[in-house]
């Protein structure tokens, strides 16, 4: 039988995995509170899973917890949400080859998504936490590049260089800026040539956390001062479609649907 941490004691009910300290073992939910209350490592609140006489506790990393805007896995409300997102990084999966940038980043989980199949992942988002858990989510040995960044002071090619990156994925951050002109200008600056930006949009969704409500039309085109739409996607919940097989398009501002860009940057015609 395994010793309680806390107390020493062999009879334990409660079992915890910790990156830090791998499972550990407690007699109850007391020495569990004694035990985080030192001070040893900050403790996430536990999700409870039976498993026959003993309570498993999940605790796989310390990650900001979910507010209603940001998406935390394992803390995320309702499961729609996440596969809302989800869905999200498998569409730019298919761009994610080379360097690869997500801005906005939150806890990390997209860019896991979209690196599974070897690219140079960095992260960047206005958030320490964030930042924070997205590196430890990613980067266990140290190789990728995760910045704290106000997108609204600071140009992303002065951390991650100019015309150095292959995807920039940035889901749901437009709508946070009050002037998002220099946001997207620093994007178009960041990326190659022949690179992707891939981003996307709530539509008629005001909120305490958005600084601008957009329509179809001015999400379009404030996008395309920038880039160039090769595709645009409609989501709803868990569907996605193309723009152009959407037979009723004026009802697309409401609450609920989102536009998602698929873009090349702008060329400059001589």
């Amino acid at each position: 039988m395994e010793k309680c941490e806390n107390c020493g004691l062999t009879k334990v009910k409660i079992r915890q995995f910790s990156p830090d300290f791998g499972t550990i073992y407690f007699c109850d939910l007391k020495c569990y509170k004694d035990f985080n209350s030192k001070g040893v490592y900050r403790a996430l609140e536990p999700q409870w899973i039976e498993t026959g006489e003993i309570v498993k506790i999940e605790n796989f990393c310390e990650t900001p917890q979910f507010t209603g805007e940001r998406c935390v896995p394992n803390k995320t409300c309702h499961p729609q949400t996440m596969t809302e997102h989800l869905m999200r990084y498998a569409l730019a999966t298919r761009y994610a080859h080379g360097r690869i940038l997500d801005v906005a980043c939150g806890t990390g989980y997209g860019l896991k998504v979209m690196g599974f199949l070897g690219a140079d992942k960095h992260g960047a988002d206005i958030d320490q936490e964030a930042v924070d858990s997205a590196r430890q989510f990613n980067d266990s040995l140290g190789l990728c590049n995760f910045k704290k960044i106000d997108f609204e002071k600071e140009g992303l090619s002065y951390y991650f260089g100019e015309k150095n990156i292959n995807l920039i994925t940035s889901f749901e951050t437009i709508e946070h800026l009050v002037n998002p002109n220099m946001f997207l200008q620093s994007c178009a600056d960041t990326l190659r040539d022949d690179g992707y930006f891939i981003y996307s949009i709530p539509l008629a969704n005001p909120s305490k956390y958005h600084k601008v409500v957009y329509t179809f039309q001015s999400a379009k085109n404030l996008i395309e001062k920038y880039f160039d739409h090769e595709l645009i996607y409609i989501q709803e919940k868990e569907e996605l479609i193309r723009y152009e097989r959407i037979n009723d398009p004026v009802n697309l501002n409401k609450r609920g649907i989102f536009i998602i860009g698929i873009c090349r940057k702008k060329t400059t015609k001589n």
